[in-house]
């Protein structure tokens, strides 16, 4: 389960970096905000999926991540999709036990 978030979690990682490069274009060429957005989602995204895989190796939140209180613009992390990213992987992992004793 730890390998496969690890992974996911590079190639978004990579494709952030890729997102970055594509909005310094736009940003030349004036009409930017498509891939400003596209870049804004897919940090957020990021963020939570990072959140969830830390946690479930056992590293306490304040670890993690120690946000601002005056940070409006990302403002505090979504728990709800995190108990979800979470719930999603641990599933997935009773599934792998479930294949393997089955074999």
């Amino acid at each position: 389960m730890y390998y496969i978030m690890k992974s996911e979690l590079k190639l978004e990682g990579k494709a952030i970096k890729e997102l970055k490069k594509e909005v310094k274009e736009h940003q030349r060429q004036g009409a930017a905000w498509r891939s400003q957005l596209k870049l804004m989602e897919a940090k957020r995204a990021f963020r939570h999926k990072h959140i969830a895989y830390c946690e479930l190796r056992g590293t306490p939140r304040g670890l993690i991540e120690k946000p601002r209180d005056n940070n409006t613009f990302w403002g505090k992390p979504d728990e709800d999709k995190i108990l979800r990213i979470k719930e999603f992987y641990l599933s997935q992992e009773i599934d792998l036990l479930v294949l393997e004793e089955a074999a």
